[in-house]
């Protein structure tokens, strides 16, 4: 099996921690790593004051679950149809007032790592991590740091 036949049909999720937890913070990353996105709908989630209350924008939506610092919500962007290079960026809000940062993209075991660096890079952060075809889910920054041994 040739290296690339390995990775056929894989994704590859980027993973890089912040101990922050900022609004702007988020838009700066959409913008750098997936300028050309679809905006989530509104009922994404369910706000955590009920299902009467209702989010007029994306922004307010992010905005809302980053002030609520228990809450660990996670918020995934995909790519608006002009730009189809296979990418997904994400968002983990974790309990401990952190983000987990996430972009996923077609694998071929050289521009995972890449890309995680150049991610690590710009979130200014030594945490990171590579795994394939899933999200790995974290609810804290201490679980995600766990976890860096178990993954690439």
């Amino acid at each position: 099996m040739t290296e690339i036949e390995e990775f056929e049909n894989t994704d590859a999720v980027c993973c890089v921690a912040s101990s922050t937890r900022d609004t702007n913070a988020v838009y700066e990353f959409l913008d750098e790593f997936l300028p050309h996105r679809e905006e989530l709908n509104l009922d994404y989630c369910v706000h955590p004051e009920g299902e009467t209350h209702k989010f007029a924008t994306e922004r307010e939506m992010i905005s809302c679950f980053v002030e609520r610092k228990s809450l660990s919500p996670v918020f995934f962007w995909n790519e608006a149809e002009e730009a189809p290079e296979g990418r997904m960026l994400g968002i983990c809000l974790t309990k401990d007032g952190g983000t987990i940062f996430s972009v996923t993209l077609p694998a071929d075991g050289v521009v995972e790592f890449a890309v995680l660096e150049e991610l690590k890079s710009y979130i200014q952060s030594d945490k990171g991590l590579v795994s394939y075809n899933s999200y790995p889910g974290f609810e804290t920054l201490s679980e995600f740091e766990e976890a860096m041994g178990t993954y690439k």
